[in-house]
């Protein structure tokens, strides 16, 4: 991207710092990646711009210099925004390593990578983009300071069933926003699928939340009633929690009477789409 000069410019102008000081090729693989670790240290926030042209290998065989970089900033968990133009036809790349590397981050993002991959063209747009990334990390730590100053570290697991993830990863990305650590368990069409991972998330959270989408309600009361076993058993420190029903779905009458963790409803069945109203009552708990 030629972009680049110019959306450095409109940063600075803004008041935000450009790390500027990562070396140019060439060098060798070890002292450039220690470089763009330390580039990195004090940075909130990893940009990388790509297009056609692949670049140069650092080594002969090994990664080259700006995937580098992308694969240096997943190990730091360094929040990433990754730009790659619209136009793009990953088709006529002629480099295939570098065609499956852009394939890959548009395809096959994990749950443990901390990227945002955005298409776009114009360097107007990705400046906004980038401040907006920014202004939202950085609210995200004044919200840290308000929970941390209350006395208070919240941590909210969220269980779901695996064709519930869309909703799931909603309630995520806010929590997440909100300063909130979050955990999750995808599990599939047994309700103890997974009992490892959900019981070790029990272990660590203070508050749950089931989420209620295309799945059977009683998928959800199996997983909500395990949940209450292990917590009242082997006294783990989920203190509240809340049952999540999604969007434009039509539930049946869900009661569940507890007289320990009575679970909150948060009904956004009503919604067109994710409604952080409906869950932000969850979060006076943390205030």
């Amino acid at each position: 991207m030629n972009d680049k000069n110019q959306i450095i410019r409109e940063l600075e102008i803004n008041n935000i710092e450009v790390v500027r000081k990562v070396p140019p090729p060439p060098f060798s693989k070890a002292d450039y990646e220690l470089a763009v670790e330390n580039s990195l240290t004090d940075s909130c926030l990893s940009v990388h711009l790509f297009d056609s042209i692949a670049g140069d290998e650092i080594e002969e065989g090994s990664d080259t210099f700006i995937q580098a970089q992308v694969n240096i900033a997943k190990k730091l968990h360094k929040e990433q925004l990754i730009f790659i133009p619209k136009q793009l036809n990953f088709d006529e790349i002629g480099n295939n390593a570098y065609k499956n590397f852009l394939a890959g981050l548009q395809d096959k993002k994990t749950d443990t990578d901390n990227y945002t991959l955005i298409r776009e063209s114009a360097a107007p747009n990705i400046t906004l983009e980038i401040l907006e990334k920014i202004n939202k990390i950085n609210a995200k730590k004044e919200d840290e300071k308000v929970f941390s100053s209350s006395g208070k570290a919240p941590s909210v697991f969220l269980d779901f069933h695996e064709q519930d993830y869309k909703y799931a990863i909603n309630i995520n990305n806010f929590l997440s926003e909100k300063g909130i650590r979050t955990f999750q368990c995808m599990s599939g069409s047994q309700p103890f699928d997974n009992i490892e991972k959900f019981e070790t998330a029990l272990k660590e959270a203070t508050a749950l939340i089931f989420i209620l989408g295309t799945v059977a309600k009683e998928w959800v009361i199996e997983r909500f009633n395990k949940a209450i076993e292990l917590i009242l058993i082997k006294d783990y420190p989920v203190s509240t929690c809340a049952i999540y029903l999604a969007p434009q779905i039509v539930h049946e009458s869900l009661t569940l009477k507890r007289k320990f963790l009575q679970p909150q409803l948060l009904d956004d069945s009503k919604s067109a789409g994710f409604n952080p109203d409906t869950v932000n009552p969850f979060l006076q708990q943390f205030q």
